[in-house]
């Protein structure tokens, strides 16, 4: 007896905040939309410890090597992802620049990728001119399905594109940090550093301003009262505004210099006076151990608090080892993610628009973050040796031990070598 048919339909939402095409899931008004991008542009190119994060996460991500793996051992398995290999090294740019605009993910939470086809005119096929960033700044809404997917994104205006361009997402890869409640605008990294950031610049400026008033004085200007009076007259408080100016402009540098008049009153006091007040000695804030806190903070946000150790004098071996192992692990995600997308979007539709044997469908592959120790290594494939595992022939494992002690990988065709 055959089973009821399910009900097929969708009936609840993702609860996603979005209004005609704009997500508001974040509920700091300055970190929406555009503001927010420049927001988080500003944290990137400024703030040293996040681009120290930044810097770390990319260099370690150019060193993994990428591989295409056959979806089997057959000569046609081969032969597709021989085929991939090729489409991935005759782009207009090199993979490993297209990787590192991926990682504009990080910082925004999101990139979008509008796939441009070419005819190869070496085998009449369809291949890969480049993978096109869009940027996150461009955005000007989202399209939406009524069910909430995302039907694409809508391109702002500007001097080379005089009117809004839609990108459809079938022409697109779209990489996210996350994909809770569908959110195309994922969740960047430095969302949970943004408020230690906030006041670390603030503390910044302010440890500036210190400094700069300690070594040249805070300026002080006496006036007669008169001038200051609200019925002085028109000149008089011309002269005060004028005295208020001096005050907030003064800089005390090569040519710094002011005239007054010398003229005194009947006791002897100068009608005018203008000076630097001096901090009082042995008074301070610790305001430097602040601003250190704060960017700890932001490290640790990234997992890559690893970077500050040694700083104070503290630290171990053992402590930045453990710390470095899990800002690996977190690197490891993030290829995960890349991977998945280029697997599941971008080679099914170059399989498709080929009319290529699903059957033959090879997938990127990324490497190990970071390398394994070959002592390590050897030592423990010589004890389960000794224990009578059995290790080889098996040509995952080989590949996987040569990949790990950075040896080349074996030839897949030796017969056309």
């Amino acid at each position: 007896m055959a089973g009821a048919e399910p009900d097929l339909a969708e009936l609840g939402r993702s609860g996603l905040r979005a209004w005609s095409g704009l997500v508001r899931e974040e509920f700091l008004p300055e970190l929406q939309g555009r503001r927010g991008v420049a927001v988080y542009r500003e944290m990137a190119a400024n703030d040293p410890v996040v681009g120290a994060v930044l810097f770390a996460v990319e260099m370690t991500l150019r060193g993994v090597p990428w591989s295409v793996e056959p979806a089997g051992g057959d000569a046609a398995a081969r032969d597709g992802a021989r085929f991939l290999e090729s489409v991935r090294d005759d782009m207009s740019h090199g993979f490993d620049d297209f990787l590192v605009e991926v990682l504009g993910m990080l910082v925004h939470g999101w990139a979008w990728f509008e796939i441009v086809w070419k005819r190869r005119p070496a085998d009449g096929r369809i291949g890969l001119r480049k993978l096109a960033l869009r940027g996150q700044e461009t955005l000007l809404r989202w399209e939406f399905d009524p069910a909430g997917g995302v039907r694409g994104l809508w391109q702002a205006a500007s001097p080379e594109m005089p009117q809004p361009v839609f990108v459809p997402i079938e022409k697109s890869l779209l990489f996210r940090t996350t994909t809770a409640k569908g959110n195309p605008e994922g969740r960047s990294i430095l969302r949970n550093a943004y408020r230690p950031w906030y006041f670390k610049k603030r503390l910044e400026e302010g440890e500036a301003i210190g400094y700069w008033r300690a070594l040249g004085g805070l300026p002080v200007a006496r006036i007669p009262a008169r001038f200051m009076a609200a019925g002085a007259a028109p000149e008089e408080r011309a002269l005060f505004e004028d005295f208020q100016r001096i005050v907030r402009d003064t800089q005390v540098d090569e040519r710094a210099g002011l005239v007054l008049p010398s003229d005194r009153d009947e006791h002897g006091h100068p009608y005018f006076e203008f000076g630097l007040l001096g901090a009082p000695s042995g008074q301070s804030v610790p305001i430097r151990e602040a601003i250190v806190d704060r960017s700890r903070e932001i490290a640790m946000t990234a997992l890559a608090d690893f970077i500050l150790l040694g700083r104070d004098g503290n630290g171990s071996y053992a402590l930045a080892r453990d710390k470095g192992d899990r800002f690996e692990t977190a690197l490891t995600a993030w290829l995960g993610t890349i991977a998945a997308v280029l697997n599941r979007h971008l080679v099914p539709r170059l399989w498709r628009i080929n009319a290529l044997p699903p059957a033959t469908m090879p997938r990127f592959v990324p490497g190990r973050v970071g390398r394994v120790d070959a002592a390590t290594l050897a030592g423990l494939v010589e004890r389960l040796a000794a224990a009578g595992v059995p290790l080889f022939p098996d040509d995952g494992l080989a590949r996987f031990l040569r990949t790990a002690a950075g040896l080349p990988l074996p030839d897949p065709n030796p017969e056309q070598s």
